[in-house]
Parts: C-alpha cells; structure tokens; sequence
C-alpha cells in the first residue's frame, strides 16, 4: 500500500502529527493504549497513540488515523483529542463505562473494515488497603498494606507520596515547596514499609498516598506492533503527625 504520509515540519515539542490515508499499519502502526480506572469507579478512561514504525515515530511525532481507521473500547470509539494520560499525550481518546466485575475490556481495531479485536482482564480494584483517609501516621514510618489478587496476574504496584518540604529561596528565607516521594515496580505482594528516611523532608499535615496497580502487555490488536497498559489507582490522605514522646 502506498503511502501519501504528509510530512509535519513543526518542532516535536509541539506534538507534531502526521495523517495516515494509504499507510499499511499491519505494518507501519505502533499502538500505545493506557486504560486507566479509579478506584471505586464505574468510569475507564482510554488514551492511545500510533506512531510510524520508520522515521517519523523516531522522531516523536503521532500518526492521524483515516476516517474508516478506527480505535474503539467497549464499542465506544476513540476521537482525536490532546488527552495527556500517566504522561502519554494521546491523538485519541474517551471515557468509557466499565463493565460489571469482572471487569474486562474488548478492543477493536477497524481498518478499513477489516477488524481485529482482543478482550483483556485489568488488574484488580483495590481492597483492605490501611492505613485509611484520615489516619494518623508518624515519621517513624509505617506499613501500607493491601488485599494481593488472588492470582497471579504480572500486575505491579507503583506508590507516590506528596506533600509538602521546606526549601530555602534565592533570598535565603524558607518557603514551603511541593514535594513528593516515588517506589516504582513493586512486587504486588500486598505490602510495603515506609520508613523514617522517605518521611523525614515532609512538614507535618496531609499526606497524599497514591497506589496505582498496573498490568501491562503486548498485543498488536491489527497494528504491527502495540502495547496495552491497564492502571486502577487508589488515593488516600493521611495526617503526618510527630511521634509521641
């Protein structure tokens, strides 16, 4: 199939796109898909990006799907959007109605008519999880646990916590700055200890605890290459306290 890709000069960093109308994407597409959820929630969220396979998606730049080109989750097409999610600035996105327990997601690409289709199961939603919103919690640190998934399921766990430190200014006086503490790919294993050293720079007050589960795999879904990221997130606020003496 030939291809008439037009040629974006704008600079990357301004999310240059590019229209696809005769690109063979079985062969040419890359597909990122980020399927996010809240805890709790009934409503997803869908990004994606396609990129080229060659020049073009080396260099940053999204394709442009035709219009018989089309992206949908749960029947509910992707539209072409600016949506930033988990850092991935999408050409395509929607909010989607997730479907009873267990959840489960039906992707579908239609090229052309020509439709490829794959159902995933997203990791599950978050539960027993303590310390709860509105617990105290000490710079003695403390053990965040929650219920692990019953199978295995490759999922991972990522932990952010965000407050707020104090830093000197340019002047040599104190200002109150935001200030946030990451753990990244963590065995789902249903617990983990924060200590005294990832606590101590925060001032005392809220604390926000984000914990994301995340699956992700490899599935072409009619592209010739994809990677589909599933995420549910859980958020809780605690209250850093000082340590009684």
């Amino acid at each position: 199939m030939t291809s008439i890709l037009a040629l974006c000069l704008a600079p990357i960093a301004a999310g240059c796109t590019s229209t696809t109308e005769g690109l063979d994407l079985t062969e040419n597409g890359i597909l990122t898909l980020i399927l996010h959820r809240v805890s709790g929630s009934a409503v997803a969220t869908a990004a994606a990006t396609v990129k080229d396979a060659g020049l073009l998606g080396a260099l940053g730049q999204s394709l442009v799907l035709a219009d018989d080109q089309i992206i949908s989750v749960n029947n509910v097409p992707l539209s072409a959007s600016t949506l930033t999610s988990l850092g991935i600035e999408s050409a395509y996105s929607a909010t989607i109605e997730a479907v009873d327990e267990p959840d489960t997601y039906t992707i579908e690409f239609d090229d052309a008519g020509v439709v490829t289709s794959v159902e995933l199961t997203p990791p599950e939603d978050f539960e027993d999880v303590t310390p709860e919103t509105g617990d105290e919690v000490t710079y003695d640190g403390f053990t965040l646990q929650w219920e692990a998934p019953d199978d295995e399921d490759d999922a991972t766990i990522d932990i952010t916590l965000s407050g707020y430190a104090l830093s000197y200014n340019s002047a040599g006086s104190v200002d109150t700055v935001e200030y946030a503490v990451a753990f990244n790919d963590l065995a789902d294993d249903g617990s983990v200890s924060i200590g005294e050293t990832d606590l101590q720079y925060f001032t005392p007050g809220a604390l926000t605890l984000t914990l994301t589960r995340t699956k992700a795999v490899s599935q072409k879904t009619g592209f010739a290459a994809g990677s589909l990221t599933m995420t549910i997130t859980k958020t809780l606020t605690l209250d850093l306290t000082d340590a009684e003496e």
